[in-house]
């Protein structure tokens, strides 16, 4: 099963002088279970691109669909397929903590499903089951004010608000953006496990936009290059950082880790082969150094 994106564009405002092609006959295949990202400098055409996914944009031309079911559909049917559709699609915006709005983190967790129609008790359940899941203690947290909660436990609880509603794709714009380098890598942690499929969860499908390209490197199964709202490299990401023009004219640069691997291979002092991560870098300069 997956989302399909069939030679999707899109224009802002047409026919109007402030007419804006924003995405131009992208095609995509987003799989089950995988981990993707999106990497794009300012405009390029991420956003837009992720709400095409969702279903909060319609495509100008082109077609959007999920496992199996069209997004644009004109029927009485095919209207109510799409929207259950969606309903299989959770997105977390950039800055999600600014959303927060009830008065306890129980209630703002509580809102998703319960516009669902859920049952109380079923909306109970959801609620303590994603504050779990982004690591807050039902007991100690629930009845708090979001407003209370330090940065990075605000970004956790309007997380947790997407996945009370139990989405099987998750987007995540931009999910680390104004954290500190400790809350950063915790949020990235927690998006991870929920990819990876630990706490007892089924694996989710990742889609993350990010201008973190270490990021990109160490976690992503697959990544896509947006420029000027084209698709313009997609593959594993050690495979697309090997490409610098096309990172170089996208605006974007190789994550750091790879730079630095380079000039010590350069040097001697690194054996050569695939990077993600650090741990992975520690080994092959330990291999290299072996071969002084």
């Amino acid at each position: 099963m997956s989302i399909e994106l069939k030679n999707v564009s899109y224009t802002y405002m047409p026919d109007t002088p402030m007419e804006r092609q924003a995405l131009m006959g992208v095609t995509m295949t987003l799989e089950r279970g995988r981990f993707y990202a999106i990497a794009g400098h300012t405009g390029s055409g991420k956003s837009t691109l992720i709400q095409q996914i969702c279903g909060l944009l319609t495509p100008t031309s082109g077609e959007v669909v999920v496992e199996g079911v069209p997004l644009k559909a004109k029927s009485k049917e095919g209207k109510k397929q799409a929207a259950l559709a969606k309903r299989k699609i959770g997105l977390v915006f950039q800055y999600p903590e600014q959303q927060l709005f009830e008065e306890t983190v129980a209630a703002d967790v509580a809102f998703g499903p319960r516009n669902q129609g859920l049952t109380e008790e079923e909306i109970a359940r959801r609620v303590q089951k994603a504050l779990a899941l982004v690591d807050l203690d039902y007991e100690a947290y629930g009845g708090k004010s979001p407003f209370q909660l330090s940065g990075g436990q605000k970004r956790r609880a309007a997380i947790a608000g997407v996945l009370a509603m139990e989405p099987e794709y998750l987007i995540l714009d931009e999910p680390t953006a104004g954290l500190d380098p400790k809350g950063r890598e915790a949020i990235l942690e927690l998006i991870n496990t929920l990819q990876k499929g630990g706490k007892g969860k089924e694996p989710m499908t990742i889609i993350m936009v990010s201008h973190a390209m270490d990021d990109i490197l160490r976690l992503a199964d697959e990544m896509f290059v947006m420029q000027e709202g084209r698709l313009t490299a997609s593959g594993a990401p050690a495979e697309v950082f090997e490409r610098w023009d096309v990172l170089s004219e996208a605006g974007l640069e190789p994550p750091k880790l790879l730079l630095l691997m380079e000039r010590l291979r350069e040097a001697g002092l690194a054996e050569r082969g695939p990077v993600r991560n650090l741990k992975e870098a520690v080994q092959a300069v330990k291999r290299g150094l072996g071969k002084c």
